[in-house]
């Protein structure tokens, strides 16, 4: 397994977070981790701080992690577990944790003719 550091500035390559009408993109720090040989990102930890006291946030930290999931006869790189911890500037923290799990598969075919 490869891990990559990274650093990205405020307005940087992530998405805003939103808050009512205000939006802000904080600079975030953390670790991709890859598998190797493949190059997919099996795991994702990230931290996003600074943000303004009107957002109310001052932390989020983010763990998400991807596994190989059979389904059929196949397997597929999907999301298996995801965590966060938010800070706000009282005090106040939430920690989320997010397991997915029992992954299916649909799929549907059809036939149309035209006359």
């Amino acid at each position: 397994m490869l891990d990559y550091q990274f650093s990205s500035p405020v307005d940087g390559c992530f998405p805003y977070f939103y808050f009512g009408y205000q939006r802000f993109n904080p600079p975030r720090t953390g670790h991709a981790f890859i598998d190797d040989p493949a190059g997919n990102i099996i795991r994702l930890d990230e931290e996003a701080t600074g943000f303004p006291a009107e957002i109310e946030f001052s932390e989020r930290q983010t763990q998400a992690t991807w596994d190989y999931v059979k389904i059929a006869a196949e397997s597929h790189l999907l999301p298996v577990r995801i965590n966060f911890l938010v800070r706000y500037y009282d005090g106040t923290q939430y920690r989320i944790e997010v397991q997915y799990k029992n992954h299916r598969h649909f799929e549907a075919s059809s036939n149309l003719t035209f006359q």
